[in-house]
């Protein structure tokens, strides 16, 4: 998509303006759309560029909240499974996960099947009407030997065997947030990467609207809305500086979350191990470490450490990484894992409780929508603060509730949950798959077709077209196993990629297991350049913001 005349179709006024370009902003503005209202989305960097590109990739079923008894969000969360597989069932799939069971009650295999009954209970219609591939299986203690087949490396001293359930697993969750957005802007929504938002237009006590300078094509310009909803996550509290408020309700501390990929595989399984973490001399207390299979490598987290500086340059200290280092090795010593080990340190930036101790983290469990003028703000503007990758879609929901009232307006009834995002109208997945594996007239690897079809879904089509038109495209990029050329072109011309970053980390999944060789790096440069009119000093810039992401240690 070039850039040149971006802004003609821009309307004069939006019912919705969205801040960010998140998954909260990216569900929102889906849901908006689908509900009637004319809405616009702008993100300042690339979109999913910043926290929600930071997960362990799980949709989470519900399980967690057994411990609080907290009953509605496990029938939230389990429901949230279902439908992200359904409208999206390229993207989304089952995965199972465990833990090791102990001698204490509470973490006894009678304490997880208890859990099990009750969470099947709460959740008794998850698979109803339900592709069989995405069908969640009930939840079931296995013995010390099969927890051992499972995670070989485990050290199994005092552990009585495991507990074994299904999530979900994001196969990208850049590609999930991407999809929201382009299926919003196929259904009439518009959205804007590369654009900030400068200052409000207030008038008479209401937001009116933005000021807003588009980064790609220099432009400053003003877009006009009845409400403005802010989803700007760790920038939430410098978005409160353009309304000059300092409401305790308003403001809220935040930190960063840190998950580690190293290129080995351990298990089919995510399992979670124990650790016990100092908070004094006097106290301790557990919490568990994931180590997640994906793409053949493993992400492991999640790590907590108070953030009080700027979310636009996140690094991770030497002390923290040490920290990090070591409780991997305290807690999974047969893996042997070490630092030279690690190829991608993702960090993001999530709020906590605002009664949070120094040295323990409580996690914000809930979202916040925030209206501006019960606080002594004005009036058409609200925040909303997302905690939960999986719930964003439900948080929307109630989002656009809230302005519908503030708007006296009707809206349509949504159709979200049977409606598939882009790519997703796919009735039997491993069927489609198969289908397309045995359908290939193109001389593509049955691991190529498989990367496609995950990625693109049903624009597994579009992908193929391309390579009708020019056969060159059909073959790998440099260095890769996988990834072809076309997803290149594609990534450009229907995808908003305006930057080597766009598409190396968030459009094509080529760097999101680890900085790709120079060969790699320098094709796609070269080639992006080629198409974007960049010069050579140009694609040097480029590739130095590239490896920026990647030299997230910081030296202090």
């Amino acid at each position: 998509m070039s850039t040149i005349n971006r802004l003609r179709n821009i309307k004069k006024e939006y019912d919705l303006i969205i801040i960010g370009g998140g998954i909260y902003g990216a569900t929102l503005l889906w849901e908006a759309t689908l509900k009637g209202l004319s809405a616009i989305l702008i993100e300042k960097g690339d979109f999913c560029s910043a926290t929600s590109a930071n997960s362990l990739k799980i949709i989470h079923g519900g399980l967690r909240y057994l411990q609080q008894l907290d009953l509605m969000r496990i029938r939230e969360s389990s429901k949230e499974v279902h439908i992200l597989m359904n409208i999206a069932p390229h993207l989304v799939h089952p995965l199972p996960c465990i833990i090791p069971t102990y001698r204490q009650l509470n973490k006894s295999k009678l304490a997880f099947r208890f859990a099990f009954k009750l969470h099947d209970l709460i959740s008794f219609d998850r698979n109803i009407k339900t592709d069989p591939e995405k069908q969640i299986p009930s939840g079931k203690v296995v013995s010390i030997n099969e927890l051992h087949n499972l995670i070989p490396e485990l050290e199994l001293s005092g552990i009585t065997g495991g507990a074994l359930w299904y999530d979900a697993q994001d196969y990208n969750s850049e590609r999930l947030v991407l999809s929201f957005i382009i299926s919003a802007y196929n259904r009439g929504a518009d959205a804007f990467n590369y654009m900030e938002m400068r200052n409000l237009i207030i008038r008479k006590g209401h937001v009116i609207g933005i000021k807003a300078y588009d980064i790609l094509s220099r432009q400053e310009l003003e877009i006009y809305g009845k409400i403005l909803v802010n989803s700007t996550g760790p920038w939430m509290n410098r978005f409160n500086e353009h309304i000059n408020i300092n409401h305790k309700e308003s403001q809220f501390p935040f930190a960063k979350a840190v998950n580690i990929i190293i290129p080995r595989s351990f298990s089919n399984c995510a399992f979670g191990l124990k650790s016990i973490a100092k908070v004094d001399d006097n106290a301790q207390y557990n919490r568990f470490i994931f180590f997640v299979p994906w793409r053949g490598a493993t992400m492991i987290g999640t790590w907590y450490f108070w953030h009080n500086t700027s979310p636009d340059d996140i690094t991770l200290k030497p002390n923290e990484f040490f920290a990090c280092m070591s409780e991997i090795q305290n807690i999974f010593p047969n893996a042997n894992i070490t630092s030279d080990e690690v190829r991608f340190l993702h960090l993001g930036v999530i709020p906590v409780e605002r009664n949070s101790a120094k040295e323990k983290f409580i996690i914000k469990r809930h979202h916040s929508l925030i209206d501006y003028s019960r606080t002594g703000g004005p009036d058409g503007v609200i925040s909303v603060l997302g905690v939960k990758y999986t719930t964003a879609r439900n948080v929307a929901v109630k989002t656009v509730d809230f302005v519908s009232k503030k708007l006296g307006k009707k809206l349509n009834s949504s159709n979200s949950e049977p409606d598939h995002l882009i790519g997703g109208d796919i009735k039997c997945f491993d069927e489609f798959l198969q289908i397309k594996k045995a359908s290939n007239y193109h001389m593509l690897t049955d691991r190529t077709i498989q990367h496609l079809v995950m990625n693109y879904g049903t624009k597994y089509n579009e992908i193929i077209e391309l390579i009708s038109d020019n056969k060159d495209l059909g073959e790998l990029v440099p260095g890769s196993e996988e990834a072809i050329k076309a997803e290149l072109l594609y990534s450009m011309k229907k995808e908003f990629a305006y930057t080597l970053s766009d598409l190396l980390l968030r459009r094509t999944d080529i760097g999101s297991l680890g900085k790709p060789n120079d060969e790699t790096i320098n094709f796609c440069v070269a080639f992006m350049g080629k198409e974007m009119g960049w010069s050579g000093s140009e694609q040097q810039d480029q590739i130095k913001s590239l490896l920026k992401v990647y030299k997230r240690l910081s030296e202090n």
